[in-house]
């Protein structure tokens, strides 16, 4: 064999670049999230119930739930995951697009 590399090292290599890559897709997911749950817990209780049921739990029957453990109306437990998004879209865009 001369100088080059073989077909098991190339695998290897590869599969190495793979990891690494894999790696830093993953702390860059890590910051995401910690990002979303600071925005997240910056806001009231409410919002934050809401969009856990709606989007993190996917709760089949969200707003019925939200409605029940708030005291509120289903219309109002749908304005308040409205308010949710629109709130949590500001602190992470600086602005909502509607």
């Amino acid at each position: 064999m001369s100088g080059g590399t073989n077909r098991r090292e190339d695998m290897l290599i590869n599969t190495i670049l793979e990891i690494d890559k894999r790696k830093a897709d993953l702390e860059a997911v890590k910051e995401e999230v910690a990002v979303l749950e600071r925005n997240i817990a910056a806001l009231k209780p409410n919002e934050q119930r809401a969009l856990e049921l709606f989007y993190i739990i996917g709760e089949r029957h969200a707003a019925e739930r939200l409605a029940n453990e708030i005291g509120y109306s289903e219309p109002q437990a749908y304005r308040i995951k409205a308010t949710a998004v629109e709130n949590l879209a500001r602190r992470l865009y600086g602005r909502v697009l509607i």
